[in-house]
């Protein structure tokens, strides 16, 4: 709605939807207020799975300002399938979560979390033909700009859990980003891919790096025009290029893009 959020916002996300969450994170949650949101396979819930929370306790948590997002039914990597499979699991996993928790549940907006983080052109064209919000799982801030179908969203579990680390992604802004080329993010035999990004304005100080952190080569191909490529191949499943640079306000321009290597 190209409406300015309040100061120290975040939005606090959970893949998925685990026992764990209702018995140590909600607690906690709720005792502060916060809400939150969960990403849920409805197949492990439908199936009575231990590992997983019940229907039951998802709709106690409702009352206590947790919400319930779309990630499938059965959790497959949807690249791998065709257009019809994708197109079940995003509309049977929403009428599942809708007639157990509400009408209401997952609309305005519909989010759709991509399991293991995984779209192509062909999962994203399904989501906007059924008006679903895209949520990755690559990183960054999010901004008026941002792709609907692409919401980056910062890690913050297991090694990715520091305080400072948390403090450091607080201060990102979304990178001014023009456009993005290619526009598929799957590949086949152009590895390591070469990725350009054509900036709104030029920035100074730009690093970019692979997802070990190792550090990967950029070329400024104009004023604006930025093209970024890893100097050995990409390993499988899945990598990510991620830029970052200074801003005014010390604070941190980010951009991370998904690579998916078949």
């Amino acid at each position: 709605d190209k409406k300015e959020l309040p100061p120290k916002t975040v939005a606090l996300t959970i893949d998925d939807a685990y026992i764990s969450v209702y018995e140590k994170a909600y607690p906690l949650l709720k005792e502060m207020g916060f809400a939150f949101s969960v990403m849920v396979s409805t197949n492990a819930i439908d199936v009575n799975s231990k590992n997983y929370m019940s229907w039951s306790q998802m709709r106690e948590m409702k009352k206590h300002k947790a919400e319930f997002i779309n990630h499938s039914v059965m959790h497959h990597y949807l690249v791998q399938k065709d257009e019809k499979e994708i197109t079940n699991e995003i509309l049977k996993a929403q009428k599942r979560l809708q007639e157990e928790l509400g009408s209401s549940t997952n609309e305005n907006p519909r989010l759709f979390s991509y399991p293991f983080g995984e779209y192509d052109q062909r999962v994203e064209a399904i989501l906007e033909e059924h008006n679903y919000v895209g949520i990755t799982q690559t990183s960054g801030a999010i901004g008026f700009d941002t792709d609907l179908r692409k919401i980056p969203r910062f890690p913050m579990a297991e090694s990715f859990a520091s305080m400072d680390g948390f403090i450091t992604k607080l201060n990102t802004k979304p990178m001014p980003i023009l456009s993005i080329l290619p526009k598929n993010n799957l590949i086949k035999n152009n590895n390591p891919p070469k990725l350009v990004i054509t900036l709104k304005e030029r920035l100074q100080n730009i690093q970019c790096f692979i997802s070990n952190g190792k550090r990967i080569n950029h070329t400024w191909i104009s004023q604006t025009e930025l093209e970024v490529s890893a100097d050995e191949e990409l390993k499988q499943p899945r990598d990510r290029y991620t830029c970052t640079a200074p801003t005014k306000e010390n604070k941190w321009y980010w951009y991370s893009h998904l690579w998916i290597i078949e």
